[in-house]
């Protein structure tokens, strides 16, 4: 084992001398000085074999990197120092920086640490790459657009995965779980995730205890008794390191695995500790980025494990491979920004610049950082067998899975397309209004009876939404930008549409002369009603229970639902998303079409009238609640309540009465009066 910073820097030597590589020559180029890595590993405790297992990788790609002539041709010189409690380390994260002179600082595994690191690498603008660290808190980001700290996967990525295989392989056979976590942010999120998407997929489990002891916790009795006394028929966990094969070895030892499931999300961390002797078969269990015997492995990744398997007799784990990527990672960065400073080397900045959204060759594949500077990798999680060659468990079928799809996309919650702001629908709006005028035009030309136009007026603006894919296509890139472009975007499709309205249709007016009193008038006392409105108000009923049904109780708005939530999940359960957001947004265009169709005979197809319905959709979604079908039925009521009741009393405060309501919902309740409570 590597204990210190001496015996590494030996061991570190002895590897380069194997592969020709001498870190005491000075390189050819005029600037020969050494590249200086700092590196904060844990070494002591129930975290050291992590610790550990990320300095193999890292002295792998140094000396790889070495062996080819360094970065932009200076050889690389490593300076390590121990990764302990969150105090201590921000020390030698500030000695490092500021007294070793390193260029980069690597490693950091905890989140506690993270927690405490990331505002100081902020504060120095000391370049961070984190192996395993967040600076989340809870499943909040702390620092979400930072620049100099890059950090790793989310919390919860590894219990979101855990918990899609559960329930598709698990489903009606547990109702009852319970939850071993350690009592920190990491732990935390994880049996939160497990237990929200176990409700998502409609589990219907029952947690009977929850336990958190802390970080570094070695003896598990007692809580292995209570697990005992609550008789769940699952146990999640998310231990991580040196404590998972403790928990199961005393789990083992009172008889608790000879019934129970386990759900063991990053337990394969320490996988050769994980013996048959204890460990089940038949459990869910995560290697996190690295399975070592990974049937897709790539060449790179058997160099290494035999590398590895030689020099340690060990097989590696995903912290090696973390830590392999963050140096690779950050000698692109850097040939990169010299190439694009000429030659020279380039300033943190620059590399910082450059590091965001690269994407490298890694010891499990391709992996890269996102613009908000979180680290993207594919995920292994299977079940856990003892049909193998080794006196561990390994799994089998491997699942692989893209951190694209269990990990929430930058600066949101969720994955939120549905939720996209989309300012086009004004405009389907209007060509309904322009198409449902020429259709019936034509139609009673055609010598149609006259009672039929509503159908005319209903297969024009379904016909119209024949465009729904088109547009979602183009919309289609748009998905994960923020939210200021998705406006312009949309807005400046108003624009375009407007143009296109005037172009087929003219300036003036459109309307239908006589077909509005078709059906002739309802006189109720001293009112006279146009039959008519009590058609398009009973329609516009029949569509809005219509779509509470599909969405409520129907496979397909089921399968909406679950996109909208998490786009990831879905995808992950088999869901096809991309058909999925095609039929949403085509029907989306279809009520827009068929309502401003149906509105037509009652009122004048103009240009302007798909600004007016933004206007007035914004005010619906404020009042209501973004994503709630109550809400858009009762902001819609109350738009047009208070609308009518103004023109009837004073004409002149129309919308102002509708802009008093919505800035009284914002103060008072600015999720809106419907909105889903927070997950």
């Amino acid at each position: 084992m590597i204990t210190n910073r001496r015996t590494f820097l030996k061991v570190l030597a002895g590897a380069a001398a194997a592969t020709g590589a001498r870190l005491d020559v000075a390189p050819a180029l005029a600037q020969a000085a050494p590249v200086r890595i700092g590196v904060l590993a844990a070494k002591a405790g129930v975290t050291a074999p992590v610790g550990e297992s990320g300095l193999r990788g890292t002295q792998f790609a140094v000396d790889r990197i070495n062996a080819a002539g360094g970065i932009a041709g200076r050889k690389v010189e490593l300076a390590v120092e121990e990764e302990s409690n969150p105090k201590d380390t921000v020390e030698r994260f500030r000695k490092l920086a500021l007294q070793t002179k390193a260029e980069v600082i690597t490693g950091g595994i905890s989140t506690a640490v993270g927690l405490a690191v990331g505002p100081v690498s902020e504060e120095l603008k000391a370049l961070w790459l984190a192996w395993d660290a967040t600076t989340q808190k809870g499943v909040e980001e702390t620092i979400p657009k930072p620049r100099y700290a890059f950090r790793s996967v989310d919390n919860e990525a590894e219990a979101v995965m855990a918990s899609i295989l559960t329930a598709r392989q698990l489903k009606g056979k547990v109702k009852t779980v319970a939850g071993i976590n350690n009592d920190y942010s990491y732990g935390r999120d994880n049996w939160a995730a497990f237990l929200a998407i176990m409700k998502k997929f409609g589990m219907n489990v029952t947690p009977v205890v929850e336990l958190w002891p802390k970080l570094g916790e070695t003896n598990f009795t007692s809580h292995v008794a209570a697990l005992q006394q609550a008789k769940p028929d699952l146990v999640f966990s998310s231990f991580w390191s040196g404590d998972a094969p403790i928990l199961m070895k005393q789990a083992h030892a009172a008889g608790l695995t000879q019934g129970t499931k386990f759900v063991l999300t990053t337990a394969g961390g320490v996988h050769e500790s994980m013996k048959k002797a204890f460990t089940p078969e038949g459990a869910i269990m995560g290697y996190n980025s690295l399975y070592f015997e990974a049937p897709n492995a790539s060449p790179l990744l058997r160099e290494f494990s035999k590398w590895h398997q030689e020099r340690f007799k060990e097989w590696p784990n995903y912290e090696s491979d973390h830590a392999y990527f963050t140096i690779v990672a950050y000698k692109a960065a850097v040939e990169k920004a010299s190439k694009a400073a000429g030659g020279k080397w380039p300033t943190t900045e620059q590399t910082v610049e450059a590091l965001e959204g690269i994407e490298v060759e890694s010891l499990s594949g391709r992996r890269g950082y996102r613009s908000d500077h979180i680290m993207e990798a594919s995920y292994y999680q299977g079940v856990t067998t003892h049909k193998n060659r080794h006196d561990f468990v390994t799994i089998d079928p491997v699942e692989v899975m893209s951190t694209k799809q269990i990990q929430k996309p930058s600066g949101t919650g969720l994955y939120d397309w549905i939720k996209i702001l989309n300012l086009a629908c004004g405009s389907f709006y209007a060509l309904g209004a322009y198409a449902g005028v020429s259709a019936v035009s034509w139609a009673l030309a055609a010598g149609a009876p006259p009672p039929i136009f509503p159908l005319v007026l209903v297969g024009a603006g379904l016909g119209l939404a024949l465009v729904g894919p088109v547009i979602e296509r183009l919309l289609r890139t748009i998905y994960d930008r923020d939210e200021s472009f998705q406006l312009l975007l949309t807005f400046a499709l108003v624009l375009m549409f407007e143009d296109v309205i005037r172009f087929v249709w003219g300036t003036a007016p459109h309307q239908l002369s006589s077909a509005y009193l078709v059906y002739g008038q309802l006189r109720v006392g001293g009112l006279v009603i146009p039959v008519y409105n009590l058609v398009v108000i009973a329609a516009g009923g029949a569509i809005a229970a219509l779509m509470g049904f599909l969405l409520a109780r129907t496979r397909f708005g089921r399968i909406v639902r679950a996109t909208a939530e998490n786009r990831g999940m879905a995808e992950a359960m088999g869901v096809d998303v991309s058909r999925v957001y095609v039929r949403v947004f085509t029907l989306g265009v279809a009520l827009g079409t068929v309502g401003g169709a149906l509105v037509i005979p009652a009122t004048a197809a103009v240009n302007e009238m798909g600004i007016d319905l933004i206007v007035e959709a914004f005010a619906v979604v404020v009042i209501g609640g973004l994503g709630s079908m109550r809400g858009a039925v009762a902001g819609a009521l109350i738009v047009g309540i208070m609308r009518a009741v103004a023109v009837a009393t004073y004409p002149e405060v129309e919308m102002l009465a509708i802009y008093v309501v919505v800035i009284a919902v914002l103060v008072l309740r600015p999720a809106g009066l419907f909105a889903k409570a927070a997950a």
